[in-house]
């Protein structure tokens, strides 16, 4: 296990699909597996919608998760991933689920699993990132748009 509160590593260049999620979870074998024939979850955690983000935003993204200022907090420990994102594909795949109420990702590349602490300043960019791209098919509740 590494420095939780080093940025994520390696992260494939290209597009990126971006995922905005229930937040139910399960730490079981389906959680873990590199393959679901379930492409209505991601990582085990229901799909509520997802997009594919052009090179500049899968960019951005990909910026935001490797820069060290982005990381370090103090994690709750809740986890109730809320958001994903997917980058690369075949065996040059890394996906990466966050949960911003506790500032805690964690990073799947194959069977290899690693968390991450998030700093309050690195979640507040990485949830406007979200934010700002939301769908507008997204229903969530106090939604205005």
């Amino acid at each position: 296990q590494m420095d939780p509160s080093i940025p994520v590593q390696n992260i494939p260049s290209g597009t990126a699909n971006a995922y905005w999620l229930s937040g139910e979870y399960d730490f079981g074998p389906k959680f873990n597996s590199k393959y679901t024939a379930d492409l209505s979850r991601f990582r085990s955690t229901p799909i509520l919608a997802n997009d594919e983000l052009n090179s500049e935003r899968s960019s951005e993204l990909s910026n935001l998760l490797s820069n060290h200022s982005n990381f370090g907090g103090e994690p709750m420990r809740c986890f109730i991933p809320r958001h994903g994102v997917r980058f690369g594909n075949g065996s040059d795949l890394l996906d990466i689920l966050l949960c911003f109420e506790c500032f805690v990702a964690y990073s799947f590349r194959g069977e290899e699993r690693t968390w991450y602490t998030l700093s309050i300043s690195g979640a507040k960019k990485m949830t406007a990132f979200f934010d700002e791209l939301e769908p507008d098919s997204l229903i969530r509740p106090g939604r205005t748009h």
